[in-house]
């Protein structure tokens, strides 16, 4: 099945204000492992730390940041209790493009990957330059979803090949040729830079009938390989543009077999 994600990068751009101000929403901040933290309103947020890995509350007080965790548990008596907690990050760093979380490990044994301190930096600052683009190549394989092969060079031409083969609106999509429009190749390539590319692992682990997403992406002269299954955030947003771009209204198809 494909990465499921539920935001657009659109949300992602022209945000420049400060975390925690009213204005703030839409501000997304990415760590050098790609942890994200994505300010949806002045009280929720999504992002990859604490224990909900989800959308969730949150509130500063003071120079410390409470994100909420809230879950259901079963105690020994077999009654469900509803629980709620704040997980505190300490601030200490806050500008209008990094956010320094001091990352306290409370539990016994401490993981030997743990980050005491969680730098963040904002994601429009990290956009990659992707110029002279001139391929991307994506071989995906899921043993419940089947293959998509496609291919985008720097002319915007697309090869597109499904299988099995799917529906979209009334159309059948398995063996397609045709090319993006100039805006929306523009798009794409805005799209591959906020993806950062250049963090993608050469390999990435695989769990039990894992979905194969390999990609080979040439551009600023330099080639990028990466095969496996595990995708971070950024390069998931990536993945879903190209596994939806034969519905996508800025692709024109030229040849369908």
């Amino acid at each position: 099945m494909k990465v499921l994600v539920s935001l657009f990068i659109s949300t992602m751009l022209f945000v420049t204000v400060s975390f925690g101000q009213t204005n703030g929403k839409g501000k997304v901040y990415v760590s050098k492992t790609l942890e994200y933290l994505h300010l949806l309103s002045d009280s929720t947020l999504w992002a990859s730390i604490g224990e909900e890995h989800d959308t969730t509350k949150y509130h500063i007080t003071g120079d410390t940041l409470f994100i909420q965790n809230e879950y259901w548990q079963t105690g020994a008596n077999h009654k469900t209790d509803h629980i709620i907690k704040w997980q505190d990050y300490k601030i200490i760093k806050n500008d209008s493009d990094t956010l320094f979380l001091l990352n306290t490990f409370k539990g016994y044994s401490k993981p030997f990957n743990w980050e005491d301190t969680l730098k963040f930096v904002s994601l429009v600052k990290l956009k990659e330059t992707v110029a002279k683009f001139k391929y991307l190549k994506l071989d995906y394989s899921n043993p419940f979803d089947g293959t998509l092969k496609l291919t985008i060079d720097s002319s915007g031409k697309v090869n597109y090949e499904r299988t099995p083969e799917i529906i979209s609106g009334g159309n059948v999509l398995t063996r397609i040729k045709g090319e993006l429009t100039k805006r929306e190749f523009a798009n794409f390539l805005d799209t591959l830079a906020y993806s950062l590319p250049s963090r993608l692992a050469r390999q990435r682990s695989c769990g039990i009938d894992g979905a194969m997403t390999n990609f080979e992406i040439a551009f600023n002269d330099k080639i990028i390989i990466s095969k496996g299954c595990s995708l971070k955030w950024t390069h998931a947003f990536l993945f879903n543009y190209l596994y939806d771009i034969g519905r996508n209204k800025g692709f024109v198809k030229r040849q369908r077999g």
